[in-house]
């Protein structure tokens, strides 16, 4: 039962794309033809319109895994068989440097919280993105001259906790990146049979020292929407 979305049945396309940025969100509904609005309760704004004749929703997912899950769960009621997250993270990796985008196979996260609640256990769950999807995207992604690599990351509770001591513990277990919400949507796609997929941008690298402007970040971004709306209509 949609929460959020409540009374939107027939307004969500088939294919969303989550973004947990307005900007971000400014740039992927701009390459849609008739774009609507079709919620902005709560500050979870929603428009759907359409990409090579096919219904696509474009969703803001808000912060932290509690409110990503909520929206995916929404979409998911609502008919969303497919959901691409498009965000960013900061690259703990020598691999993940500025400017290159990270598709996690999967993500390791904190044990507890809405996991616990929606488990009612304490269990590892396999948070993992749908292999088809995160290939077809990483292909797609470097044949447009776009560099992405896949891989493990990491969904933080806590920003104020990132220091140099959590950035060398996870780059010493092999992660890419660290984000704030992306263990979310590879939980819920996982618990409700939804094919789902992260896209990050990565904005700075905290071992190489490198970051990207926000000229660049925007080009970036336009050039990574695109694909990912070519990736989920093709």
């Amino acid at each position: 039962m949609a929460i959020i979305l409540a009374g939107k049945e027939g307004k969500i396309g088939d294919k969303a794309i989550i973004v947990g940025n307005l900007e971000r969100m400014k740039t992927v509904t701009s390459l849609l033809s008739n774009a609507e609005s079709v919620n902005e309760f709560a500050g979870y704004y929603t428009y759907t319109g359409t990409y090579r004749d096919q219904k696509v929703t474009v969703t803001f997912h808000g912060i932290g895994n509690s409110s990503l899950s909520l929206i995916v769960n929404d979409l998911g009621s609502l008919g969303a068989k497919t959901i691409v997250r498009f965000g960013s993270a900061t690259g703990i990796s020598e691999k993940a440097d500025a400017g290159t985008v990270v598709i996690p196979t999967g993500y390791s996260f904190n044990i507890g919280g809405f996991a616990l609640q929606e488990l009612g256990e304490l269990v590892n769950f396999a948070a993992v993105g749908d292999v088809s999807l995160i290939h077809d995207l990483s292909d797609r992604l470097n044949k447009s001259g776009i560099k992405s690599v896949t891989g493990a990351m990491f969904t933080s509770d806590s920003i104020h906790s990132h220091d140099e001591k959590m950035f060398q513990k996870w780059k010493s277990l092999n992660h890419l990146a660290i984000d704030l919400e992306g263990a979310g949507l590879y939980f819920e796609g996982v618990r409700l049979g939804i094919n789902v997929a992260s896209v990050h941008l990565i904005y700075r690298n905290v071992v190489t020292k490198n970051s990207m402007n926000k000229e660049d970040i925007s080009k970036s971004e336009k050039e990574i929407a695109k694909v990912i709306l070519d990736t989920i209509t093709s």
